[in-house]
């Protein structure tokens, strides 16, 4: 069995509860189970061609100090990126975050989201 299909029972008197992930966490008599899977490698080369979408989105715009904003986390995300497998989903994601604080509507807020929806799978958190 592999390590992301372990199941865990835990019997405390007359409650169970049921556990699966490769880390999860599993609270008897709550009636919640978080499921966190942790995946270490993740090759996040599809996102390459939406952080050039961002890059013309961002030389658009009229504000120097807006694009000078984007760019220094779209930086960020895509020198990430450019690790292949070894790729962190959470630096991306939180360059993704701090790209929507400036700039979260118009064709760069809807790249954004585009961006954290091509992410959400390498992030795996469930609950």
């Amino acid at each position: 069995m592999s390590k992301s299909n372990r199941v865990t029972y835990n019997f405390h008197g007359p409650v169970a509860s049921m556990a699966t992930g490769d880390h999860s966490a599993a609270q008897s008599g709550v009636g919640h189970v978080a499921n966190i899977g942790h995946q270490e490698h993740a090759d996040l080369s599809a996102l390459m061609p939406l952080f050039a979408e961002l890059t013309a989105a961002i030389t658009t715009l009229s504000s120097q100090s807006q694009r000078d904003e984007l760019s220094t986390p779209l930086a960020l995300a895509s020198s990430e990126i450019a690790k292949g497998a070894h790729a962190k989903p959470s630096v991306v994601k939180r360059a993704f975050d701090a790209m929507s604080v400036v700039a979260n509507v118009g064709s760069i807020g809807d790249l954004l989201a585009k961006g954290y929806g091509l992410l959400m799978p390498f992030l795996e958190v469930a609950s």
